[in-house]
């Protein structure tokens, strides 16, 4: 007598969804990032622009 057992085919590890949203999602934090050190940057060059340009 056989054995049948149904077993599911290992899968390599996957994201789920689809491929473009994850792009998406990577991109979107990488354009966060960049200005927020852009900002940062900005900020350490000229830290008298600053609190002169909150204060108006």
């Amino acid at each position: 007598m056989t054995d049948l057992t149904l077993e599911p085919e290992p899968r390599p590890h996957q994201l789920p969804g689809d491929i473009a949203v994850w792009l998406f999602i990577f991109a979107e934090l990488a354009v966060f990032g960049i200005m927020l050190i852009g900002f940062a940057v900005a900020r350490s060059l000229d830290p008298a622009t600053f609190p002169d340009a909150s204060s108006s």
